[in-house]
């Protein structure tokens, strides 16, 4: 399967550029681009709200993938009407590719930004003069606005510009919104043009620009937009082609137009093979499948209520690692269940609906701690509450226990809560790493990246030292926005400028965002507390990210060495006003900050390198399961048991009719009901299949029939209704073994005779109607939508 970029734009595309196209470069390019979909009128009012713009240093290049005429004369009539716009005009075929068709509009597009405009945006007047603005004040590489979002003709604004953290996992960012510098494109490559990316292309090159460069929420209000959709895909197939060693090399402009749109990696699974051969016979013949496994081995991170820092620092992709391949933020049900593992990342409730949930469907699961929250809970600290003899009952239950710190690790090993423990770094990222700068202009650039909790003893200590500075230097000093911090850093008693920026739990936000602010120092003070060490030394590698000096109180972890080689690349201070400013003066030398920047990132490299994750990697691929499609089903199916209601907190009781993923119970039967279902294995002699009973007791009798592929009758049974339980597999024996039955398709019969006709009963059916689990409904191929669900043995 073998379909390139440049064999679907070949001979298919002519450019009609604008009146004004071999003049001056525009500072905008606008790429638009026509899907079958677009109306005539609403296409119309589109390109006039372009034309409205208030900004006119700008183009717009019109991609026509429809070629229908009455389009056609449109853009014809809009490029007569206003000569900043051009076409480009598939002349053969629609492309039906968006990342393909945008992918041509860049290659003409001159301007200095890019943005894009769709079928589902009606632009404000000032979007792109108040946007621009904002990224040229703060120096931005990539912004995004707010849209204003119409459904039932009533207005609602959306705005998710906090939720830029979770990006991993759902697209806040609105398209039409997004504007960049079209030089990143060199540093993170383009559009992925990937088949399975069809839907998600924009929400990965966002993403991808999010791990190298700070994007800012310009707070601008851009359109008003017509359809609404914020979330990732949740087809599998997309998790296992992000993972495709090196996927990200071929985006860059140099290399695009060799991309296979139909290429499977190294190790494609089963499943990713099998969908890919079904897209790809829209392009060409058949092609012969080959079976391995049926899901990629994929290691789910969930994060108890946000992704936070202390994880993003251990599973990152920007690390040069292909471990980080194994890791993924996707944790909606489909993902969970067809994961070798679930790391749980600082959960502290051990009866929470997730551990049960997880233990439930006998998913393997990991506990990860970067604090004690054992020790925080016995200092009333942080509002945790947990009883060493609770965690200690329950720490059994997990596969295994994780740690961040080498103290922290050792001390738990000893108590033996679990047989298996294991100690995660953090992780040096290096494909962010920013340069070194050196004092210019007798400018000084201090940054601070911690909570408040961490600087609340220090902050009046900090202001003499900065003010006893200020005297010999000009200081800027950098603070995360928190309320209590601007309290006290007010303008009428400081000599120093303080630059405020945005609080963020992305760790690759927080480096590009101060990447670009030639920062110098990154001060680190810390209280006197027990649990500091268990700490791990974060700080001295986001000074080494920032190409910045380390500055940190004289406590633990950093008062020790963290390995035998550790060179202690930073400056230990006691909290007290002489000596930090005895170390800043000295720090003010360019020579001897870089050679401890230099000792630090050395060290950093192989300390904090993705290694240790080899061991867990390594124990997790031996002692769990390959997930395979009847482990698949069955997780999904406990899943959806416990998407119902609890009784007594443990035991599960009736499932809400229409609820979980890929089964449903049909409507209560009245007499009969004929069904069928088609074998996922070559033999079998019992059928296993679930009733539903409303949490009522039935009476009376049901004759089950089962008939092979040609419609003979194989078994007869009549069962008593009282025997059956809610929800349970009721399993039917067959007189003798049914040979050569793969992907043969089964009919069975129900007839019912009650004896009280309120009491009536269901069976569960494979959810095709509701589920959009493409790849299951694949592989079992229904000829209609009432296939049993069952389980053969």
């Amino acid at each position: 399967m073998d379909i390139r970029v440049r064999d679907i734009i070949k001979d298919n595309s002519i450019l009609i550029p604008s009146k004004d196209y071999d003049k001056k470069k525009p500072k905008l390019s606008i790429l638009m681009l026509i899907s079958e979909k677009i109306e005539s009128k609403f296409f119309e009012k589109i390109v006039n709200s372009y034309i409205e713009q208030t900004f006119e240093d700008t183009e717009l290049i019109i991609v026509d993938d429809v070629n229908i005429n009455r389009i056609t004369e449109q853009i014809d009539k809009f490029m007569k009407q206003d000569k900043r716009i051009s076409c480009i005009r598939h002349i053969k075929r629609n492309v039906n590719i968006f990342s393909i068709s945008l992918y041509e509009a860049l290659k003409v597009a001159r301007g200095e930004y890019i943005g894009f405009l769709f079928d589902d945006n009606v632009l404000y007047p000032s979007a792109y003069k108040r946007s621009l603005e904002k990224m040229e004040k703060t120096k931005a590489k990539a912004s995004y606005g707010r849209v204003n979002y119409e459904i039932n003709k009533k207005n609602k604004v959306y705005c998710e510009e906090k939720l830029l953290d979770d990006l991993e996992v759902s697209n806040v960012i609105d398209n039409v919104t997004f504007i960049f510098k079209k030089n990143i494109i060199n540093d993170i490559g383009y559009l992925d043009p990937h088949i399975c990316m069809i839907d998600d292309f924009f929400w990965d090159f966002i993403t991808r620009i999010k791990r190298k460069f700070y994007i800012i929420e310009t707070g601008v209000l851009f359109s008003k937009k017509y359809k609404f959709n914020d979330e990732k895909s949740s087809n599998l197939m997309i998790e296992e082609y992000l993972k495709v060693h090196e996927r990200e090399k071929g985006l860059f402009l140099d290399r695009y137009e060799d991309i296979n749109i139909f290429s499977k990696g190294e190790n494609p699974s089963y499943c990713f093979e099998l969908e890919l051969k079904r897209k790809y016979e829209i392009f060409e013949s058949k092609y012969g499948v080959i079976s391995k496994h049926f899901f990629d081995d994929n290691i789910a991170v969930h994060c108890n209520k946000f992704i936070s820092a202390s994880s993003t620092l251990i599973f990152n992709r920007n690390s040069n690692s292909k471990n980080q391949d194994f890791f993924s933020y996707m944790c909606t049900d489909k993902d969970i269940a067809k994961s070798r593992a679930v790391i749980v990342v600082r959960e502290t409730n051990m009866s929470s609906s997730l551990l049960k949930k997880l233990k439930y469907a006998k998913i393997p699961m990991y506990l990860m701690w970067d604090d004690d929250f054992l020790l925080l809970s016995k200092e009333k600290s942080f509002g945790v509450d947990l009883t060493e003899s609770k965690f200690k009952k329950e720490a059994k239950n997990f596969n295994g226990l994780i740690f961040t710190s080498s103290n922290f690790y050792k001390k738990y090993k000893e108590k033996k809560y679990n047989r298996n423990n294991y100690l995660f770094n953090p992780i040096y990222l290096e494909k962010i790493e920013k340069k070194i700068s050196i004092i210019k202009d007798n400018k000084l650039n201090i940054a601070f990246t911690g909570g408040f909790w961490r600087i609340k003893d220090f902050q009046k200590i900090l202001i003499e030292i900065l003010n006893n500075i200020s005297y010999e230097i000009n200081v800027s000093l950098y603070l995360p926005r928190i309320k209590n911090l601007e309290k006290i850093f007010n303008k009428n008693e400081i000599n120093f400028s303080v630059n405020w920026y945005s609080v963020t739990l992305s760790y690759d936000q927080l480096i590009n965002n101060l990447g670009d602010k030639n920062i110098h120092l990154l001060i680190h003070p810390a209280q006197k507390h027990n649990n500091n060490e268990n700490k791990t030394k974060n700080a001295l590698i986001t000074a080494s990210l920032l190409g910045a000096a380390l500055i940190t109180t004289d406590e633990a972890p950093y008062n020790s060495k963290d390995s035998e080689y550790d060179t202690m690349s930073y400056f230990l201070v006691p909290n007290s006003e002489e000596s930090w400013i005895e170390v800043i003066k000295e720090l003010l030398d360019d020579k001897l900050r870089i050679k401890i920047i230099e000792e630090a990132r050395e060290y950093c490299k192989k300390r904090y390198s993705a290694n240790c994750l080899n061991e867990f990697i390594e124990d997790v691929l031996q002692n769990t399961p390959e997930v395979d499609l009847e482990l698949y089903s069955n997780r999904l199916e406990k899943l959806s048991y416990f998407s119902g209601k609890m009784k007594n907190e443990e035991t599960l009781s009736q499932i809400v009719d229409g609820v979980g993923e890929d089964i449903i119970a049909t409507k209560k039967i009245k007499k009969k009901l004929k069904t069928f279902f088609i074998s996922n294995k070559n033999r079998f002699s019992s059928i296993s299949l679930i009733f539903g009973t409303h949490l009522r007791k039935p009476h009376g009798i049901c004759e089950i029939k089962v008939f092979d592929s040609n419609n003979d009758e194989i078994y007869l049974e009549k069962i008593d209704l009282s025997e059956i339980k809610d929800n349970v597999f009721y399993n039917i024996y067959l007189d003798n073994d049914i040979e050569d039955a793969m992907n043969k398709k089964f009919y069975m019969s129900f007839t019912f005779y009650y004896k009280n006709n309120k009491n009536k009963v269901s069976i569960y059916e494979r959810n095709y109607r509701y589920s959009n689990n493409k790849i299951i409904r694949n592989i079992i191929r229904p000829f209609r939508k009432s296939e049993i669900y069952v389980k053969l043995s």
